[in-house]
């Protein structure tokens, strides 16, 4: 007999591991401060508008020796801080991005359109100026695609065009109208399902997808049918005017009443798509005589003009807000006169102000609407 080979038990296996001092590391940047007090800018004023800056930054900080950058940073030796930050000041403009400015810390805390919140942070590192950029929440093809164009400004440099998309095959069938609306029909019963959970984030899922639907629809189909779903357009139209009903939904927990501003911010993207939309078809005067109870409403219009009135602190909202009063003041002389009475003429023009330096989208709305007031 030939002997027996001797089994061995797999057991686990001790292996080297790379062991850090105990040295606490520098922290990270300060999570984005979710109140609106905290993200509040102080206030612009008229010589800020012609000559000063929004962010001061005579000396950026040493960067310390126990500090990891993120992999999202460039290293400046040609320019010094202040070039630097006001460079990043003129990208964020240009590109609609809400920021705070701290001059003391080199730090900028900023959130885009698509509520992608990061941070930019300058540091002073073997005699260059090292540009980090550090996302806080928010979708991770966004904020890296809004990196790019942060700190390839910030070296002087403008953003490289994005490619041309190319064209689908012509073997590849295309979608009829009536596919596409089949397609939409059963996006709307998804998310009118998700409205009716309990659950914050379930109904914010429901609130991004309307906002998708109805602003990658080309045959106003999605705007008509978001407008005349009953259930659809009463949670809709409650959100918009920040009503009772929606200021019960307030939680203890920090994440929810996040979540609940957030879908907020929807609410007035949705009905601004929808408007536009329909507005493009030639649908939108039928759409206001048959729910002017609604669109030509003081309640509605008071809450958006509350919102331009708050661009200070809240530049994206007022930014739908805008496109809201735009569409509803062209398709009603109704509207355009309760608009008057409740000094909409002012609140654009202060709103206009704001936008001048921080907020190109909300500046050209502002301006179109001036002109139509």
């Amino acid at each position: 007999m030939s002997e027996q080979r001797k089994i061995v038990e797999d057991s686990p296996q001790m292996r080297s591991v790379a062991m850090h001092s105990s040295m606490p590391m520098m922290p990270r940047v300060a999570p984005l401060a979710r109140s609106k007090a905290a993200l509040a800018p102080p206030l612009v004023t008229k010589s800020q508008v012609t000559t000063g800056s929004l962010w001061n930054v005579q000396q950026a900080p040493r960067l310390p020796s126990m500090y990891f950058l993120e992999r999202t940073v460039v290293h400046i030796a040609d320019a010094s801080p202040q070039q630097v930050a006001s460079r990043i000041v003129e990208c964020l403009r240009a590109q609609s991005v809400a920021a705070v400015y701290h001059d003391k810390e080199a730090l900028v805390v900023a959130e885009s359109q698509e509520c992608v919140q990061f941070a930019i942070r300058l540091w002073e590192s073997k005699n260059q100026i090292a540009v980090e950029v550090q996302r806080s929440s928010g979708c991770s093809y966004a904020f890296h695609q809004l990196a790019k164009t942060v700190l390839q400004a910030s070296k002087g440099l403008s953003r490289a065009p994005s490619p041309s998309r190319f064209a689908l095959p012509k073997c590849i069938p295309r979608q009829t109208d009536q596919e596409r609306k089949e397609c939409l029909k059963e996006g709307l019963e998804i998310a009118v399902s998700l409205l009716q959970n309990d659950a914050i984030d379930s109904q914010l899922m429901a609130m991004e997808s309307l906002a998708h639907l109805s602003k990658v629809c080309t045959i106003g189909f999605a705007a008509e049918s978001i407008m005349e779903h009953a259930e659809i357009r009463t949670r809709l139209f409650s959100l918009v005017e920040d009503s009772a009903n929606t200021d019960t939904q307030q939680s203890n927990s920090e994440l929810d009443n996040s979540n609940l501003t957030t879908m907020r911010r929807q609410a007035i993207t949705v009905l601004a798509n929808c408007l536009d939309s329909l507005k493009e078809h030639n649908k939108l005067h039928a759409c206001v005589n048959r729910h002017s109870d609604l669109l030509l409403s003081e309640t509605l219009l008071m809450a958006l003009l509350s919102r331009v009135s708050n661009a200070q602190e809240m530049p994206h909202e007022a930014c739908q807000a805008t496109r809201c009063l735009a569409s509803l003041t062209e398709a009603s002389t109704v509207s355009r006169r309760r608009a008057l009475e409740l000094d909409a003429s002012k609140l654009v023009q202060q709103a206009h102000f704001v936008a001048t330096r921080r907020h190109a989208q909300l500046q050209g709305l502002t301006s179109k609407l001036q002109l139509h007031l």
